[in-house]
Formats: structure tokens, C-alpha cells, sequence
């Protein structure tokens, strides 16, 4: 059987509809899998490696993978960084060479606060 017009078949033209939100749900859901897995290899690389001092408040801070790829990318060999994030709190990178001396912040130092 040819089919000729989807207005002769209707429920031809639902399907097709229904497979391509099927299809474009499931390519969601994999990019989703996708960036949960980035954070979490980078959130692993860097456990221990950076502090959050949060300036003048006592919320727990919330970060996204955004964030860890810059602690990566900011972080140095022989020297400490730190930097504002959020306008009110501030990290701190140990370097790699403490990271490798066994110098790292436990998960009580994670995140202190700072009044200032």
C-alpha cells in the first residue's frame, strides 16, 4: 500500500511526531548523561585541590561544571590561586605541586566562612 497524503492518514503523521520527540528527548537525555559525567570527573580530578571562603554569608555555595573547568584551568604549578566568584566568594587553588606533596583541603575545609 503507497501512502499519499498524511491528511489521508492521520494517525501516520502523530507517529512520526511522537518518534521525533522520542528521538529528541532521548539526544537530551544523553547530553545530560554526558555533562553529569564531565562533572563528575572533574569534581573527582579536583577533590580536595580548592576552598570556598564565603565573604560575609553562610549559604552553602553551589557550582557547576563551568566552574570547576575554570578552578582547572586557573590552577598552577608552584603557586596558590584565588580568585572572586559571585562577587562574594572567594577560591582558593592549591598548585599541583602541593596536590602532589599531599597537601590538600578536607571536606571540613571545603568551605569556611569569612566575615570581614
Amino acid at each position: 500500500m503507497i501512502l499519499q497524503k498524511s491528511k489521508d492518514h492521520p494517525f501516520l503523521g502523530f507517529l512520526l511526531f511522537i518518534i521525533s520527540l522520542i528521538l529528541t528527548i532521548e539526544e537530551a537525555n544523553s547530553q545530560v548523561s554526558s555533562d553529569k559525567q564531565q562533572h563528575i570527573e572533574l569534581s573527582d580530578a579536583l577533590e580536595g585541590s580548592f576552598q570556598f571562603q564565603m565573604i560575609n554569608h553562610r549559604s552553602q555555595p553551589a557550582y557547576d561544571t563551568d566552574l570547576l573547568e575554570k578552578i582547572s584551568n586557573k590552577q598552577k604549578q608552584n603557586e596558590r590561586v584565588s580568585f572572586f566568584y559571585k562577587g562574594n566568594i572567594r577560591i582558593l587553588i592549591l598548585s599541583k605541586n602541593e596536590i602532589q606533596n599531599g597537601i590538600t583541603f578536607s571536606q571540613d575545609e571545603k568551605v569556611i566562612y569569612v566575615n570581614q
